[in-house]
């Protein structure tokens, strides 16, 4: 029972940590194409679109999920992260030199 527990508690936990976030927009009626940010694709490609999105036309719809990493666990009085929209990444730097980087000792996809 209590390892039963434990795996509902570590679950919970992934859970609640993960930031990955993922949208869907259905298609309506009969289309013969999917339609991203006035962007025709056509069933089964792959995408990557502005803002970190990975998204995916089917034939029910556009499923795109959000790719960036948020850090987590780092000394937030001293240190600063700068977001990195091209790459999709973060940069954790010391705030009165940035030219020094952080430890982070965790990020959430």
């Amino acid at each position: 029972m209590k390892l039963f527990l434990g795996i509902i508690l570590a679950f919970g936990i992934s859970v609640t940590l993960c930031r990955s976030q993922c949208f869907f927009y259905s298609l309506r009626g009969n289309p013969a194409a999917c339609y991203h940010n006035g962007v025709r694709y056509q069933f089964e490609d792959t995408w990557e679109a502005r803002d970190c999105l990975k998204c995916t036309c089917s034939s029910t719809g556009v499923q795109c999920c959000k790719t960036i990493s948020y850090p987590t666990n780092y000394d937030r009085v001293n240190c600063i992260a700068i977001r990195n929209w091209p790459e999709c990444s973060f940069r954790i730097v010391r705030k009165l030199d940035r030219s020094m980087p952080c430890e982070v000792i965790g990020v959430i996809s």
